[in-house]
């Protein structure tokens, strides 16, 4: 997946605190393997909060463990 400029893939994965714990369980599995020690893509969760209560649970923890950043949404300005 990787080119020869060292370039990797971007996939994100929209509403993701719909995805089953059996997809997380694999997908923590697939995020292991790494080519010539950099991680062949780059994957997104982008998803409710659910998400993170979601990759809380205990068997989601090596997952979680690669989780990089965690954003929230700005507070809506509700004077307009």
């Amino acid at each position: 997946m990787v080119d020869e400029q060292g370039t990797s893939p971007v996939i994100i994965l929209d509403e993701a605190q719909q995805l089953s714990d059996h997809f997380l369980i694999d997908l923590s599995g697939f995020l292991n393997f790494t080519f010539d020690s950099r991680d062949l893509i780059t994957l997104w969760l982008v998803g409710l909060p659910p998400l993170l209560r979601h990759l809380r649970m205990q068997q989601h923890a090596p997952l979680a463990m690669r989780v990089v950043h965690h954003a929230h949404p700005a507070a809506r300005d509700r004077s307009a």
